[in-house]
């Protein structure tokens, strides 16, 4: 009898198991919806949930039509409790059928008006995503705890589900900088969402501040260019009453604020000059010598946008950026040692933290995350694309896969941080664009 009623107790245990997971099985998933193919694709964005089609935006040449979407999102994917925003999201329409190239911005994304190159050279739909916490994508409540590289992976995880729902062919993730940087943690996180990955002049940065940017600007280009920049700055600092004057003249020309007293933005200016020369693809031999006066210095250090770096414009615009630098991604720093004696500010190795974040934070390095998206990618990382300027500043720290995954870099020759495959020789576009059209069709 005893014996009966285990069993018993047993069978009602089994069955109330089977139902649950026969519920659990069966209960539908909120992101995916049923879609007849025979509506437009205006009806079928209309159709998805938790989306808002908020415009839509004049044809272009290259699309059948253009769409502003804004896609509500949780603060906290791990707590949907927590709140939500909405997220910026354009969609370029070719035709259902035909792949998606998805563009994962790393900042804010005032208008439609970039189309990425592989758009056109895999003749495919063209998306790109805001990311958190920038431009129209910013929560009402700026819970900076919640902007980190795990929450963003899943903003875009979320968008491409949905889109997937229209959208069934096959998916290519990119980004440039920042913005490769972002389809590189997507990829980690959501290795299953893309089929292939183009991450363009993005860096991988694995401390707070990369000591391998020094090495780099050590050996970089010629000595006798890395010499001519090293006098560029000895002769502003040399003529500081007289450059000071001019910086304060072309300050007000550019209507550069400054976060930190003026002086203190005219010696950052002057540290950041080698970083920013190298990586925007400066000319040596338009480089102002000694016998050029010092407004002409001045002139070119507000060229290669050294000062804008440090305005209150950049400082606003840019705050999420240096708050992700300083919490997870890295930066970079400066050294003081070839400028010793001509600073009133600096000494060693400067760290930015101080002009960037401000008082209020208390921010805190997390040394594990690059280091955890490194490893994903040496061993796991495959159908992945890396493209590099040679003498880009950023490619200090590039992402060199290894042998255990198909993916390759691709370096142009004196390339800058404006490297794209469109401005390499035609031999190289056509065979990565070869290698990522085999990797399609697999």
């Amino acid at each position: 009898m005893k014996t009966l009623k285990i069993l018993s107790l047993f069978l009602i245990f089994l069955i109330a198991v089977s139902c649950s997971n026969q519920q659990a099985s069966t209960e539908k998933d909120p992101l995916i919806v049923e879609i007849p193919e025979s509506l437009s694709i205006e009806e079928k964005l209309k159709m998805l949930p938790f989306v808002e089609m908020n415009a839509v935006l004049p044809d272009s040449f290259r699309f059948e039509g253009s769409y502003k979407l804004m896609v509500t999102q949780p603060i906290d994917h791990n707590n949907p409790d927590a709140g939500t925003f909405t997220q910026k999201v354009f969609v370029n329409f070719k035709d259902c059928n035909k792949p998606v190239v998805v563009y994962l911005d790393g900042y804010s994304v005032p208008t439609n008006a970039h189309i990425c190159e592989l758009s056109d050279m895999l003749d495919a739909n063209f998306v790109q995503i805001e990311h958190r916490f920038f431009g129209e994508s910013t929560p009402d409540s700026l819970m900076w705890n919640f902007l980190n590289i795990k929450q963003a992976a899943a903003d875009h995880h979320r968008v491409i589900k949905l889109l997937k729902n229209i959208f069934k062919n096959k998916w290519i993730s990119t980004g440039i900088s920042k913005g490769g940087q972002t389809a590189m943690y997507h990829k980690r996180f959501y290795p299953e969402d893309v089929d292939v990955t183009v991450a363009y002049v993005a860096p991988l940065n694995l401390e707070v501040q990369d000591k391998r940017i020094y090495n780099f600007l050590n050996n970089v280009g010629t000595p006798e260019c890395r010499k001519k920049i090293l006098d560029f700055q000895r002769f502003l600092l040399n003529n500081r009453e007289e450059a000071l004057k001019e910086f304060n003249i072309y300050s007000r020309k550019t209507n550069n604020e400054y976060t930190c007293e003026i002086e203190k933005a005219f010696e950052l200016s002057i540290l950041e000059f080698e970083f920013a020369f190298w990586q925007w693809g400066g000319n040596c031999e338009n480089l102002p010598d000694n016998y050029n006066s010092v407004e002409e210095h001045i002139q070119y250090l507000f060229r290669a946008d050294g000062p804008g770096f440090f305005s209150k414009a950049t400082h606003n615009d840019l705050f999420p950026f240096f708050y992700q630098a300083y919490t997870e991604q890295g930066l970079y720093g400066y050294r003081t040692d070839s400028l010793k004696g001509l600073l009133k500010f600096f000494d060693g190795e400067v760290n930015n933290y101080q002009t960037f974040i401000p008082e209020t934070f208390n921010l805190t390095f997390n040394n594990e995350a690059m280091k955890d998206i490194k490893t994903w990618l040496d061993e796991n990382g495959n159908n992945m694309v890396y493209i590099y300027g040679e003498y880009d500043s950023w490619s200090s720290t590039a992402y060199e896969p290894t042998k255990k995954t198909n993916s390759f870099v691709v370096y142009k020759k004196g390339g800058s941080h404006l490297t794209r495959l469109q401005n390499m020789p035609k031999e190289t576009q056509d065979s990565v664009i070869s290698i990522i059209k085999t990797w399609l069709k697999e």
